[in-house]
């Protein structure tokens, strides 16, 4: 299921990306590879999503989101630290 799909306050493990060679390489850069937790933090105007991947926020486009494939964990197996 695709990150834009994942709702405030819960928590996922990276699974892959799909999209342009450059956005995935784009992507990879900020943290989002495989066995990687990531946390939505807050959906905003709708279009943009800030999410959290071990200490570091970053805020994505729905476009951008939509590219990163995850995969539920339950909270006490995921670690984002």
């Amino acid at each position: 299921m695709p990150l834009s799909m994942l709702g405030e306050g819960l928590m996922a493990e990276v699974v892959g990306l799909t999209g342009r060679p450059e956005l995935k390489k784009f992507l990879a850069d900020l943290g989002f590879i495989a066995g990687k937790n990531v946390e939505v933090i807050q959906h905003i105007f709708g279009n943009n999503i800030i999410v959290r991947i071990g200490s570091s926020r970053f805020a994505l486009d729905r476009k951008m989101a939509n590219c990163v494939e995850i995969s539920p964990v339950k909270e006490a197996k995921c670690q984002c630290v």
